[in-house]
């Protein structure tokens, strides 16, 4: 069952299998997500995961990824964007944090 409701930057919030995603693109990714993990493609696919980002024992900020999942042996950390979005100073910065705390570089599904 969907659902829709006006979320940030003024997509439509949509429920999927009882999760809340913040765009109707972000939700069809998942549905692409799950349908892979269920055909065995990927594995271990986990939906907002927290990267905390600290420096010198102090907390600079959260990252959350909207996916991360496992394909082909690889921890993949994903996150949905429009062109927009993507070139936002915010994540931008936030990409960079997580590559430099935990080499991590940001898959961007736009």
């Amino acid at each position: 069952m969907r659902r829709r409701k006006t979320g940030r930057y003024g997509y439509k919030r949509i429920e999927i299998d009882g999760y809340s995603f913040q765009s109707t693109k972000e939700g069809r990714r998942y549905e692409v997500l799950r349908d892979l993990e269920q055909q065995g493609k990927i594995s271990g696919l986990v939906l907002q995961q927290p990267f905390k980002i600290e420096m010198n024992g102090q907390k600079i900020c959260v990252y959350k990824a909207d996916f991360c999942y496992t394909e082909n042996g690889e921890y993949v950390v994903e996150d949905v964007k429009s062109a927009h979005t993507a070139k936002d100073s915010t994540f931008i910065l936030k990409k960079k944090l997580v590559k430099a705390v935990y080499d991590i570089d940001i898959k961007i599904v736009i």
